[in-house]
């Protein structure tokens, strides 16, 4: 937050809500989370995919999955996001023929990948 005040610069967030998911799971909380969470408003935040699974041969029911557990880990904490936007997992799945119909289906416009 200091960095932010002090450049003048908002920071995006690229999230796996899996991470998170899995520190509660074995700690009971996940402190790092907890804290953006807070301040979740002072961030853009942006669905990089559920786990973060390679989807260059991914079927169309993963690739939408991916997408939707990560919009719904979003939901959860009520966070904000623009559900048109999305960086695969891995920065993969370019090649992939499902991967068209499944970003035209969950209504994903632009996409950030390598």
């Amino acid at each position: 937050m200091a960095w932010q005040t002090k450049t003048d610069l908002q920071m995006d967030l690229v999230f796996n809500g899996k991470g998170s998911d899995e520190a509660v799971a074995a700690k009971g909380s996940d402190a790092l989370t907890t804290k953006l969470v807070t301040f979740k408003n002072q961030f853009n935040w942006v669905n990089h995919t559920y786990t973060h699974l390679n989807l260059n041969t991914a079927t169309l029911t993963q690739i939408s999955n991916e997408i939707r557990q990560n919009v719904a880990w979003a939901n959860g904490k009520k966070i904000s996001l623009h559900r048109n936007e999305l960086v695969t997992g891995e920065h993969s799945g370019l090649a992939n023929p499902a991967m068209p119909l499944a970003l035209s289906q969950r209504g994903i416009k632009w996409i950030a990948a390598d």
